[in-house]
């Protein structure tokens, strides 16, 4: 069995499945005060993200509604009723192609920032530019160059904190202002128990601290539920809302949604994660009979194994290898490159004749199903495997 380092699977950005890792995702209850819906999400492939293989389940007062093959590791809003299903997008990317002079060409926004799912399945999404106007702010992003085209990768729509102080400095100098001085003292100033300038700074720190930590919670609960309805605070200071009974997108100003800043304590979403003993991210599952993948797969190629201080001819990458309770496989998305043609993994490195024999042969193989972990009704590996020709006697 061996398990690859990450820097190996970094180092080869082409393979969109290897060159973004993700913690692993725990299995999940979920619900948010005041409903009576709950939400349970279990992943197969638990690397993967931000949604990925697996089953969610959704009950209404505990009794079961429907399942859905995938895991989200964001937050779900669901209706009232579990009918209808949210998933929310808070950052999205711009992408900008410019021409030979460096003019703005063409400017786009990538996915959606909503995403509607009714009784399990794909019903509707929403994008950011049928909402709202942010040509302003993307017209004057600062964009990172990718070849032809240029990325601003991390943009997020939803609302953001504006406070350039940090809170914790704040804290820090308001808690020493009231150790020494007293809040009574401060309240009550000018005082000949202290400075006029001393008091002025102390009391701007202290205003400055609740004024942080109003702007932090509106930050931190930018995306909330409240009377059947999913509600979005946006950057430009205003708040989105969708109606699970109408299904249609309204803007007010914050200010109607949010008439006191301070008391704002929308809906907690609860989710609680159960651990579980799982497999290193990029490992090899055993065979039934002992023996190791890569040996097997090597074999079954003609090939054999690359030592870590050998070239490979042959790099195989597995994506999906998913297998039930009783080590069968039952789903399997693999490639076979050529590092001999091209060592970046372009259109000339793949050897579909000798995926196509790997795909055929690898889902008659029984494997170990020890390697299942315990709760799992099945389990998807990744892997990467290095082989060169066989030797010549």
């Amino acid at each position: 069995m061996r398990v690859y380092t990450l820097l190996f699977l970094f180092s080869i950005p082409s393979i969109n499945c290897f060159s973004i890792t993700w913690g692993a995702a725990w299995p999940y209850s979920q619900s948010i005060e005041g409903q009576d819906i709950t939400i349970k999400a279990i992943a197969y492939a638990p690397y993967n993200g931000p949604s990925t293989l697996g089953r969610t389940r959704v009950y209404k007062k505990g009794k079961f509604l429907y399942e859905m093959d995938t895991y989200f590791r964001k937050r779900i809003f669901p209706s009232d009723n579990g009918q209808y299903l949210a998933i929310v997008n808070q950052t999205i990317g711009i992408k900008v192609v410019f021409d030979s002079i460096n003019q703005k060409k063409n400017i786009s926004l990538s996915g959606p920032i909503i995403t509607i799912y009714k009784n399990g399945e794909f019903f509707k999404n929403f994008y950011l530019e049928e909402i709202i106007d942010n040509t302003e702010f993307i017209h004057e992003a600062k964009f990172v160059r990718h070849r032809q085209e240029w990325i601003f990768p991390y943009y997020t729509w939803t609302y953001q904190t504006k406070w350039k102080r940090k809170l914790q400095d704040l804290e820090i100098e308001c808690e020493s202002c009231l150790e020494v001085y007293g809040k009574k003292t401060l309240k009550n100033c000018p005082s000949n128990d202290i400075e006029d300038e001393e008091c002025i700074s102390c009391n701007n720190s202290c205003d400055s601290l609740k004024l942080g930590k109003i702007e932090e919670n509106l930050a931190a609960n930018s995306v909330f539920f409240k009377d059947n309805t999913l509600c979005i605070i946006n950057d430009q200071g205003n708040v989105i809302t969708l109606s699970f009974e109408s299904l249609k997108i309204e803007i007010f100003p914050l200010e109607q949604i949010i008439p006191q800043k301070n008391e704002f304590d929308p809906p907690k979403v609860k989710r609680f994660y159960r651990k579980r003993k799982l497999p290193e991210q990029f490992t090899e599952p055993k065979l039934k009979d002992g023996s190791s993948l890569d040996s097997a797969i090597a074999q079954q190629l003609g090939l054999e194994i690359s030592q870590f201080d050998e070239k490979e001819d042959y790099t195989v990458f597995i994506h999906f290898l998913i297998l039930d309770q009783e080590g069968k496989c039952i789903r399997f998305v693999g490639n076979v490159y050529d590092q001999r043609k091209s060592s970046n993994f372009s259109l000339e490195s793949p050897v579909p004749e000798k995926a196509e024999a790997l795909n055929n042969w690898i889902r008659d193989v029984e494997f170990d199903k020890r390697e299942i972990p315990r709760g799992y009704e099945k389990y998807s590996f990744s892997c990467v495997i290095r082989l060169k020709e066989a030797s010549k006697l």
